[in-house]
């Protein structure tokens, strides 16, 4: 059965320039290991950026995106030294508070996630996923009632987030509350067009419908 999702947002900061040939700039750089990310060449990005450092090794952004592509490569350390890195060049860089909340949950390291999902809601309190990583956490630490109340938080500022609706579900199952749970699950099927999320809705609703 599909346990709770984390979503693994990708917060690269994309700068709006025009493809560019032969970089000579951070920027440029930066703007090619966007588009190498984009294909999913990780170690090429990581490359790119590293050159958008060396010719400016302030530049939180080129930081925050080596950061990422560590991540999508399973280098957990890299990544969190990168946006460590990033945040002490710009302590009010919510994305990568959230980033690194991401790399330390791939690590189990759920108390340092929580805190830095918590600092980028602190800053940038729109963000969605923000709320539904930190429920999960919560949901794992048996915390149901907050994570609950983030994963309504999300919906609240995404009303279409079938992701949050199903673990907030999952949530009010573990809390036994069946009938709610059973709610959120019904929602899903009516916004959700993923199949393998709507397979695993199905299966929840059997059995919880099927109890006597």
């Amino acid at each position: 059965m599909r346990k709770g999702l984390l979503v693994a947002a990708v917060f690269l900061l994309f700068l709006g320039m025009a493809g560019c040939g032969h970089p000579k700039t951070a920027d440029e750089y930066i703007e090619n290991g966007n588009a190498l990310f984009e294909k999913g060449s990780f170690a090429e990005a990581i490359a790119e950026y590293g050159k958008a450092i060396e010719l400016d090794a302030g530049n939180a952004i080129a930081y925050n995106n080596r950061g990422v592509a560590y991540n999508e490569m399973g280098e957990y350390d890299e990544a969190i030294a990168d946006y460590t890195r990033a945040l002490e060049l710009d302590i009010l860089y919510a994305k990568a508070y959230f980033n690194r909340g991401n790399s330390y949950s791939s690590k189990g390291d759920y108390n340092s996630a929580i805190i830095d999902y918590s600092l980028s809601i602190e800053i940038e309190p729109g963000n969605p996923d923000a709320f539904n990583n930190r429920g999960i956490l919560y949901t794992k630490g048996g915390e149901y009632d907050k994570a609950i109340a983030d994963y309504t938080s999300a919906i609240e500022l995404l009303p279409t987030y079938a992701d949050a609706y199903y673990n907030r579900a999952v949530s009010y199952y573990y809390k036994g509350d069946n009938a709610s749970a059973i709610a959120d699950f019904y929602v899903i099927v009516t916004i959700s067009t993923d199949t393998d999320l709507i397979s695993s809705v199905e299966t929840w609703l059997k059995k919880l419908t099927s109890k006597e």
